[in-house]
């Protein structure tokens, strides 16, 4: 299989994560909703509203990555960035809503995911896998 066609896998996962921001991710509430929740009940420079801002710039990174594959001219490193900055985002804002005392979305002090949740976290799990079979294959 060529790179190409491992590239576009690649994007169907950043698509799953795109999906998943629209589907309740925690707490019967998409992705959109937990978002603006956390910067309701935030003050402007806590920790909360920078995870609902780094909510933001995933589902963000997702779609700038999935407008790669029509634009990109093949540059791995672009791919990379982009999926570094959607999975590194994602986690830092999971990090953070689980370090706080606060239960918005749901995960802190043993909330569970719903269905979107697991959309996100299987598109980048899948499109992770796809960049480096990629990376590997160009090799």
């Amino acid at each position: 299989m060529s790179s190409k066609y491992i590239k576009i896998i690649s994007k169907v996962g950043l698509l799953l994560v795109v999906i998943g921001f629209f589907m309740p991710i925690s707490c019967n509430r998409n992705g959109f909703q937990v978002a603006s929740n956390l910067f309701d009940i935030s003050s402007g420079g806590s920790a909360i509203s920078i995870a609902a801002m780094l909510l933001y710039l995933m589902f963000i990174s997702a779609l700038v990555g999935i407008a790669l594959l029509f634009i990109n001219n093949g540059s791995p490193w672009l791919d990379w960035a982009v999926y570094s900055t959607c999975l590194g985002s994602g986690l830092i804002a999971v990090s953070i809503l689980q370090t706080s005392n606060n239960i918005a979305l749901g995960l802190a002090k043993g909330g569970s995911l719903d269905i979107g949740g697991y959309f996100i976290g299987g598109g980048l799990l899948i499109s992770g896998i796809a960049l480096i079979v990629a990376s590997i294959s160009k090799q």
